[in-house]
């Protein structure tokens, strides 16, 4: 069960950007593949996302060991033993995942001029590092320029 969320979420951040003449081509696992003309976006705005504190995990850290506790202490020590050996096999995967993920630090959002109905929001959002929204940007400012 793990491994198929671990699969999704991996998916999910798993995306591709092209940015040509005729418009920029967004394509996701979890989303369709859009196109967006030149003419329909409205603003491109690079954002840094927000880290969790060390003070922030340090204090759910304790939360939890305090909950891992007080089930033991009141006899439900079983089901902290069924999920215990799933631990390694977590800590691995979040492991790699850190190791591929370390670096997305920037979310670029691209605003659209134009909502289609089923669509929440008129932001398409890239989660990539500094340097790369940086050239996004420039690429689709060049671009914007030009048409």
């Amino acid at each position: 069960m793990y491994s198929f969320f671990y699969f999704i979420v991996a998916k999910t951040f798993q995306a591709s950007v092209s940015i040509n003449e005729n418009g920029i081509h967004l394509r996701s696992f979890k989303l369709r593949n859009i196109t967006l003309d030149y003419k329909d976006i409205k603003s491109v705005n690079p954002d840094k996302l927000i880290k969790p504190s060390d003070t922030l995990i340090a204090i759910m850290i304790m939360i939890l060991a305090a909950l891992v506790i007080f089930s033991v202490v009141s006899g439900e020590w079983k089901l902290i033993i069924t999920i215990f050996p799933l631990l390694p096999g977590y800590l691995i995967l979040k492991h790699k995942q850190d190791r591929e993920y370390h670096y997305l630090d920037t979310q670029l959002y691209i605003q659209s001029k134009n909502t289609r109905w089923y669509e929440i929001s008129p932001y398409y959002s890239i989660i990539t590092d500094e340097l790369t929204a940086s050239k996004i940007k420039a690429a689709i400012e060049h671009y914007r320029g030009v048409q």
